[in-house]
């Protein structure tokens, strides 16, 4: 049965672990990283539009080009199944731009979601997975659900359990980091062997002060970022257990064993960080 809307939600990711090792002959990067899904989303209202035969996004809270990540699910989907009919999807841009949350990643795979159920495409996550790859590194991993060690450019997922009992706080310096150049700093050179510094599965389900997660990118996005190093310190100040950048940047995350003191946290930092939020881990 082709239904005729879906709502649909998309989970921003942090990084509680991102190692970048070689540069790959295809251009990409191999990483080792964990990826945590939380509470931060986008909101989502798709329609079929018989009308049609593409996909149009209206975004009210934020500008997207007229290609993006969501016009590119629907046009990978309709290339692989065959669909003829277009797709009008409104949404809610909640994860900031450019903050290394998987903001993008996210909204396509939910998309694939939820186009596989509008259509009654019954696609196997095995299809799922190479369309969402063709779409962007990170977008495979938001066809799950729950945190994951990811490997390669983002294709090797394994799903892992990570305590939820943490209070989190993540801090957007509204700074706009691109991916690429966040690459070129680290310069890596092609084919380069790196072996990872440890395995990280094996830290998973410890308590985050036994962590020694850490990422690739941030000693070269401090330098030439100061506020982003300094976000992050601010949250190791007011009492963070554990603190990092996601992704390629901008945002920084604190994680809080303790409410009371995430409270306090979040009442001194909201002050100076305008883009700043309380957050879950869905992890577990």
């Amino acid at each position: 049965m082709i239904k005729s809307a879906i709502s649909l939600k998309a989970h921003a990711k942090i990084n509680l672990h991102l190692e970048v090792l070689g540069k790959r002959s295809d251009g990409f990067h191999d990483i080792v990283s964990v990826f945590a899904p939380i509470s931060l989303a986008d909101e989502l209202l798709m329609q079929r539009k018989p009308d049609r035969k593409e996909c149009r996004v209206l975004s009210p809270l934020a500008e997207l080009p007229a290609e993006n990540t969501i016009t590119r699910a629907y046009e990978e989907f309709k290339n692989f199944t065959g669909i003829s009919d277009g797709v009008s999807v409104r949404i809610l841009k909640k994860i900031p731009e450019g903050a290394g949350l998987g903001g993008g990643s996210s909204d396509a795979a939910s998309v694939l979601r939820g186009l596989n159920d509008m259509f009654s495409a019954a696609l196997p996550e095995e299809d799922l997975r190479a369309i969402a790859l063709k779409i962007g590194s990170d977008v495979p991993f938001f066809l799950g659900d729950g945190a994951a060690v990811v490997q390669g450019r983002g294709e090797e997922i394994k799903r892992v359990s990570v305590s939820a009992d943490y209070f989190g706080i993540l801090i957007y310096p509204e700074i706009k980091s691109a991916t690429p150049r966040a690459y070129s700093l680290l310069g890596r050179k092609e084919s380069e062997i790196l072996n990872p510094a440890f395995n990280p599965e094996l830290f998973c389900g410890k308590d985050c002060r036994e962590w020694p997660f850490f990422n690739s990118f941030e000693d070269v996005l401090f330098n030439e970022y100061p506020a982003i190093k300094k976000a992050k310190l601010d949250l190791l100040k007011y009492g963070a257990d554990f603190a990092l950048m996601s992704g390629a940047g901008s945002s920084v995350f604190g994680l809080f064993k303790d409410e009371k003191t995430a409270k306090n946290a979040y009442s001194k930092l909201f002050a100076e960080y305008p883009q700043c939020f309380f957050f879950l881990l869905l992890a577990f």
